[in-house]
Formats: C-alpha cells, structure tokens, sequence
C-alpha cells in the first residue's frame, strides 16, 4: 500500500518550509518502510510504502514517533491511500 502522510507544524509553531524537518520525521519512520519526502513547503507530505500494514497501524506508528521531543510540534492531519506508481526504484 502506498500512502500520502500530511504533517503541520502544531501552534505556536510557524512552518519554516526547510526540508530539514522532512528529513528529520523520515528518519524516524520504520526502516521496514519505504518512504521518500514529496514535499516540505509549510507542510510536510511523506509517501510511504507500507505494504503489509493497514492504514490504521501506519497512522498509530507515526502518532507514537510524534510524541518523540525531537518532532513533537508537528502533528498529522492526513493519510490517505495514492493510486498510481510506487516509490522511485532505486538501487
């Protein structure tokens, strides 16, 4: 399953629109997982493949990476499921 995670800054904190913090939160999810940063313009969107997970238990795992310190002032406001072709194949 491939999935579009949706995360924002929680108030009071202002989006910087650096990927630094895309970086940051793809780190943290499951090596098992593929993932790759589509976007980090005030908001950070993460394609995620996932296969074998539901999309209940991708959204628990990012919940629980969210309460690290480190990424506490985000929050996820999306997960949806995306048609069409898979994560860049890369060696």
């Amino acid at each position: 399953m491939l999935l579009e995670l949706t995360l924002r800054r929680t108030p009071p904190h202002p989006p910087d629109g650096s990927p630094a913090d895309g970086i940051r939160l793809l780190a943290r999810l499951p090596s098992r997982w593929r993932a790759d940063l589509a976007s980090a313009t005030g908001e950070v969107v993460l394609r995620v493949r996932c296969d074998g997970a539901t999309r209940a238990q991708v959204q628990a795992e990012v919940e629980r990476i969210l309460t690290d310190p480190a990424v506490a002032s985000w929050s996820l406001v999306g997960c949806r499921e995306v048609p069409g072709p898979s994560l860049r194949e890369t060696g």
